[in-house]
């Protein structure tokens, strides 16, 4: 899912401004990146 770092780093900027309306942190990026492999584990 998230095999091209280009392709991440594209998702982060456009999802995070969209939601934030400013840049994800470390911490932030970490965090959504922990939630998405739980979610698809719990599944």
């Amino acid at each position: 899912r998230f095999n091209s770092m280009k392709k991440v780093e594209k998702w982060f900027k456009r999802n995070c401004k969209w939601t934030f309306s400013r840049p994800c942190s470390p911490q932030e990026k970490g965090d959504i990146l922990t939630f998405i492999q739980f979610e698809t584990w719990r599944k």
